[in-house]
C-alpha cells in the first residue's frame, strides 16, 4: 500500500484521501491499540492468577513458581528463536 502526499494538508492511503490531521490520528490510535494488545498479552496471567490459584487449590508460592517458569521459558525461546529468523530475513 502506497502513502503519497497530494497537498500540504491531504494524505493518500490506498483509494483513501485523509485530511494530515486525521491521518496522524488514525495512526497513534492503532499504535496505542497495538502496544495495549501486546501488554495485555503478557500481563494477563497475572491478572488472572489469583482466581486460578483459587480454583485448583494451589498456593502462591506454586502460582508464582508456574509463571516465573513459563516467563523464563519465554525468554530463553526468544534468545534462541530470535538469531535464527534473523538470519531467513
Amino acid at each position: 500500500m502506497s502513502v503519497k502526499q497530494l497537498q500540504e494538508d491531504v494524505v493518500q492511503v490506498g483509494r483513501i484521501r485523509y485530511k494530515r490531521s486525521s491521518y496522524v490520528s488514525v495512526v497513534v490510535v492503532m499504535t496505542f491499540i497495538g502496544w495495549f494488545l501486546a501488554s495485555f498479552d503478557s500481563n494477563m496471567p497475572g491478572l488472572a492468577l489469583p482466581l486460578i490459584l483459587k480454583d485448583l487449590h494451589m498456593s502462591i508460592g506454586v502460582g508464582g513458581l508456574i509463571l516465573s517458569l513459563g516467563f523464563l521459558a519465554s525468554s530463553l525461546f526468544g534468545l534462541v528463536v530470535g538469531p535464527m529468523m534473523d538470519r531467513l530475513a
